[in-house]
């Protein structure tokens, strides 16, 4: 499946260009396309040079696909404006 999303094109991009694989998926495994440790030390630095994310390696391993990595990030992204939000609240609430 092609990238549909800015997010995913440009993992898509950084994955090509660690792997030399061309026309990755988004539903390609990473493993399968010849990943491992090493490969992805180089692309969470690109990740945090080109989207200023830092990920741990774990998630290479829980996430493989970058449909599911994307969907992670999204989920991780959601709780965190939720935090936000309710961290906001209680500061609104005692200013009250």
């Amino acid at each position: 499946t092609a990238p549909r999303s800015e997010i995913e094109k440009k993992l898509t991009a950084i994955w090509q260009e660690v792997l030399g694989v061309e026309n990755i998926g988004i539903t390609d495994d990473f493993f399968e396309m010849g990943g491992h440790s090493i490969k992805i030390i180089k692309i969470i630095s690109k990740i945090k040079k080109q989207l200023k994310l830092d990920i741990p390696v774990s998630l290479f391993f829980n996430y493989p696909t970058i449909e599911d990595f994307v969907k992670m990030l999204d989920k991780r992204a959601d709780v965190k404006e939720n935090e936000d939000k309710r961290d906001n609240k209680v500061i609104n609430f005692l200013e009250i």
